[in-house]
């Protein structure tokens, strides 16, 4: 173990406290590969409120992101925040595998909620 790391597990991680490089290789990897792949528009299916779009555009990523949200708590949230960004916008919808209405199985934490049967 290296001091650096040494310093990171004995002073703050028992302060709840978690320092790491930033972007980690997960992230940058996620970059990679849309720059390796010429990817110019990203669909985030369940976006929540924006935090997967939010994370690319911070990372380099400006082309065209399309976020689709079903609930209406989140997306408010989210269309407030597609509202600064240019390519860059929410559609306030569920997807599935067939047209219609259907009810969504809101969890206690919003970001798992799905049309799917728990």
């Amino acid at each position: 173990m290296n001091l650096s790391s040494f310093i990171r597990r004995s002073v703050f991680y028992p302060l709840g406290i978690d320092i790491r490089k930033y972007p980690d290789w997960v992230l940058k990897s996620r970059i990679n590969l849309l720059n390796a792949n010429k990817i110019t528009t990203v669909i985030d299916v369940g976006a929540n409120i924006g935090q997967y779009a939010s994370q690319i555009r911070r990372l380099g990523f400006d082309g065209r992101i399309i976020s689709i949200e079903p609930q209406k708590k989140e997306f408010n949230k989210l269309s407030t925040l597609t509202k600064k960004y240019k390519n860059w916008e929410a559609i306030n919808i569920a997807l599935g595998d067939y047209d219609g209405i259907s009810l969504i199985n809101i969890a206690s934490n919003s970001h798992s909620s799905s049309l799917l049967e728990t």
